[in-house]
């Protein structure tokens, strides 16, 4: 379950990570559907940090994403490794292409 900020259901990320779930069959590791459910809740602070709507975003929006996550974070001051990146800007990739 993905909550937003109002502690309402982000029903369209939630309803992708049913699919990868229980419809789509070939991801049946919890660790994936772990995975994808934290790209996808980072994702999502991004887009209500910036009130971006999901639905609205572009290239620039992903690549000003990317950059976020190039930058030193957290208590270990180190930007996130470059294949987390990736990995997380590839669940949002297979989200929207799901989602059209």
């Amino acid at each position: 379950m993905l909550l937003d900020a109002r502690m309402r259901l982000v029903e369209p990320a939630c309803a992708w990570l049913m699919h990868v779930a229980l419809v789509r069959g070939r991801t049946r590791s919890p660790q994936t559907w772990r995975t994808y459910a934290e790209a996808l809740y980072d994702w999502w602070q991004t887009l209500e940090a910036n009130c971006w709507a999901w639905d609205e975003v572009g290239p620039g929006e992903l690549a000003a994403y990317r950059d976020q996550m190039l930058r030193p974070r957290g208590d270990s001051g180190r930007p996130l490794a470059r294949s987390t990146i990736n990995g997380r800007l590839r669940t949002i990739g297979r989200f929207y292409r799901w989602s059209v």
